[in-house]
């Protein structure tokens, strides 16, 4: 994998994370092992051919991980919402 595909992971968690956070509180350490878990996901998913379906459960298990029940279902909601940044996203 190359180095801007490793870059992209950690934006693309960052950016999922926010999305989190802007719906529920969320500790600074959930949200910091969430990230890093997501990150490492991703750049496994760049690697790695998976189904939208598989990719989707894998992230709710990490969800499951670090988040409450309520905050698992806002997790699938920003990941539904796509990798690239929304019109309010940077």
């Amino acid at each position: 994998m190359d180095r801007l595909s490793e870059e992209e992971a950690d934006v693309i968690a960052a950016r999922l994370v926010r999305r989190v956070q802007a719906k529920t509180a969320l500790a600074k350490d959930k949200a910091e092992g969430l990230q890093r878990a997501l990150a490492d996901a991703y750049r496994q998913r760049l690697t790695n051919k998976i189904s939208r379906e598989q990719e989707l459960s894998r992230f709710q298990d990490i969800g499951r991980e670090y988040l409450a029940k309520d905050q698992v279902a806002i997790l699938k909601e920003a990941i539904e919402a796509g990798v690239l940044p929304l019109p309010n996203e940077q």
